[in-house]
This record gives structure tokens, sequence and C-alpha cells, in this order.
């Protein structure tokens, strides 16, 4: 018979957030929106990865991105304090330390720490170096999370990754529902096909945004990536790796859990923040919007579909609405 000695530990798995100065409007409701939706996953600690470099590329002229870094400091230091992160790990852009993790991510100390565009390669690089866990749950700090189960799904997403050699990352679906065809923005959602209670299938790109990675698999077999062309983004040289490599993204097929992101950090995204946490977290959401499905639209006209909804929502809610599937008639399922 076996002991508790003989048996192999459990894994280890961390959530990392990337955050830079622009984040500073949304970044204390953002981490704490995630830090609820995750309150039951199998965490060993949650970083929050603090870039201070200068920005660059297209956002370098955003006014997000022109708050001070004493304000960002303050924050992240609050979200510590008051436990909502575990720690805050500052980006370390000496010389040495960035071509170390570039010969080790791309087998080239020169390889440049940004894409063509001006956006972030280094601190994708450098967000998924500060853990040494076993596993990484990799966040935006924009990411908006529904996860009934508190991130019961997590534990799932490793077991998957266990299952299957061939998988280098999982992610939740993108996004909740939202109308594909005419026929479902005139009857909405029944006109929708079935989905499947659970289960995960293999393809798509590799996101930057929101995955499970195994890091001793990407440490191992994976690295130094390859990228197609010189100068693309993080998550191009993954997929492109991946797809040389012979490894694949796996993604929940079911609802149960989704995750959307910030279409733009403009001023109406930080207004309705509070809101469309609340929203998120309640399962509530515009069936008949605009974008992609993992998009949150607000800026100009499309912020419409979102406000309507959560302003029917929060009546269905303070009037006892009865409700189908854990979403108000109103939220989900209705508009």
């Amino acid at each position: 018979m076996g002991t508790d000695l003989e048996q192999s530990p459990a894994p280890t798995i961390d959530l990392v957030v990337n955050t830079y100065r622009g984040d500073v409007p949304f970044l204390e409701v953002m981490m704490s929106h995630i830090t609820r939706a995750l309150a039951e996953a199998p965490l060993r600690e949650r970083i929050l990865v603090v870039d201070g470099s200068e920005p660059v590329g297209r956002f370098k002229d955003s006014s997000e991105a022109r708050a001070a870094m004493a304000r960002l400091t303050a924050i992240a230091d609050r979200l510590e304090g008051s436990g909502v992160i575990d720690r805050v790990h500052m980006l370390d852009w000496s010389d040495e330390r960035v071509e170390a993790v570039m010969r080790d991510w791309y087998g080239d100390p020169e390889a440049p720490v940004s894409c063509r565009a001006g956006t972030a390669v280094y601190q994708y690089c450098s967000a998924v170096d500060a853990s040494d866990a076993d596993y990484v749950l990799h966040l935006d700090s924009d990411i908006l999370l529904h996860s009934p189960d508190g991130g019961g799904w997590v534990a799932e997403a490793i077991a998957l990754l266990k299952a299957h050699e061939d998988a280098i990352v999982v992610q939740p679906m993108g996004g909740p529902p939202i109308a594909m065809t005419l026929a479902q923005v005139i009857f909405g959602p029944r006109a929708r096909p079935a989905r499947p209670a659970r289960g995960a299938s293999p393809g798509g790109s590799v996101g930057s945004r929101m995955f499970v990675l195994d890091r001793r698999r990407l440490h191992s077999c994976f690295l130094p990536l390859q990228p197609a062309k010189s100068g693309d983004r993080w998550e191009q040289a993954m997929t492109s790796t991946a797809a040389r490599r012979g490894f694949r993204r796996y993604t929940f097929w079911d609802e149960r859990t989704y995750a959307s992101h910030a279409f733009t950090h403009g001023p109406e995204f930080v207004r309705l923040a509070p809101d469309l946490v609340w929203a998120t977290e309640q399962g509530i959401y515009p069936f008949r919007r605009s974008g992609y499905r993992w998009d949150v639209r607000v800026e100009g006209w499309h912020k419409w579909p979102w406000v309507v909804s959560i302003r029917l929502g929060r009546l269905a809610r303070a009037f006892g609405s009865t409700t189908l599937g854990g979403k108000t008639r109103f939220g989900g399922v209705g508009v």
C-alpha cells in the first residue's frame, strides 16, 4: 500500500497579471474582480507583474499611458496590503536580465523586446518567468471573467494539460454568447444550436490575454520561439512555434466560464468598469451586440447594448425577477 510520502506532490500554479501605468484608472476595480472570480482556484500565489518602462508604439499617446508611475506603485502596494494579490513583481529592464530572458525565449539575446507595432513581447515572457510554479494562469489586467465555480475550471485546465501531451495552453471560452446569424438576431438565444455540457477542443491561435500554461513543457520542449516573421507579436510567435513543434491550444467548449476583455481603455470603459464587472459576475450580457464575441465594446454607440442590459439586469435583481440558467431574463438570455 502506498504512503503519503510516496504520492506525487500536487502541482503548483500561480496567477500572473500584467499591468502598466496605462491601467491605473481601472486597475483596482479589475484586480478585485479577478481575485473574486478565482477565489476557489488552486492558486499558490497571485502575482501582479508591474511594467515601469516608458510606453511605446500605439499606446504611447494615450492619457492613461501617461499616468504617473507613483500612482501605479501606490495601487500595487494597496492591492498587496489588502490581500487582493500576494506579491508585486517589478519587471527588471537591466540589460543583463533582458538579454537572459530573450535568449531563453527566442534563442537570441538581441531579439526585439516589442513587436513591430510596439506592443509587449518581453513583458509577457517575463510575466511567465515571474513564477516558478509548474503551471501559470496568465491574465491581462483588463480581463472580465465569468467564473461561477470560483475558478474551479483552473484545475480542469491542469488536468487537460496533463492528459494531452500536445497541449501547450488551455483557455476558457472567449466571451458570453452573441448573436451570429440573422435568425439569432431576430429570435434571440433560442435560435442557437445546443452547446456541449463540458469538454475541450484543440485549434486556433495562442492568445496573450488569458491562458493556463504548462511551464515545464514550455521550457523542456517548446522554447525557443520561432516567429514566422521578424517583429511578430508575442502571440503570433507562440502560435507559429506551436504549429511547427506539434503543439496546440485547447479551449473549453461550454459557456459556464468565459473571459472577455476591453476593446479600448478610454473614458467610457473606465466609467463603466464597475458596472461591467457586476454584470460579468452576475452572468448578464447583451446577446445582440457589436464586435467579436470576446470584445467588450463601450466606445460610442457600441456601449448601448451593454448599458441597457446592465440597467435591466439591475432592475430584475431589485424586483426579484426569476432567473434562467443563472442569468436574468433581462440579461444574458433576453436582451
